[in-house]
């Protein structure tokens, strides 16, 4: 992550730290407020509870721009169930920090 200050104005930039599978950028540590499509209940989908399987699920909905992959395990999942949450589309300005979380980006062809 660099910043730049600028007068009163801070910038940052979130350089990708996890490599993605399948065309896509991640960034670990990194969370993604607006956009959410779906929320995968992993308890139900075991498949979705893995980077490579949220990323599988968001290949197979034409409308999954990114997703949002929690890890560590059902006791950190949202609601106890969530694990892959995915979402229509991945703008940096939302980017928000989260412990567990993995943001990935569709990469364009």
């Amino acid at each position: 992550m660099m910043a730049v200050a600028i007068g009163m104005v801070v910038l940052v930039a979130y350089a990708p730290t996890v490599a993605g599978d399948g065309g896509y950028q991640c960034w670990a540590g990194m969370d993604h407020g607006p956009s959410t499509i779906k929320k995968i209940n992993c308890k139900k989908n075991p498949h979705a509870a893995s980077l490579d399987g949220c990323q599988q699920k968001c290949n197979m909905n034409a409308n999954c721009g990114g997703i949002v992959f929690i890890n560590g395990g059902v006791q950190h999942w949202r609601k106890g169930k969530y694990c892959c949450i995915l979402k229509s589309d991945i703008e940096e300005e939302s980017f928000m920090p989260e412990f567990g979380s993995t943001l990935c980006e569709v990469l364009e062809d």
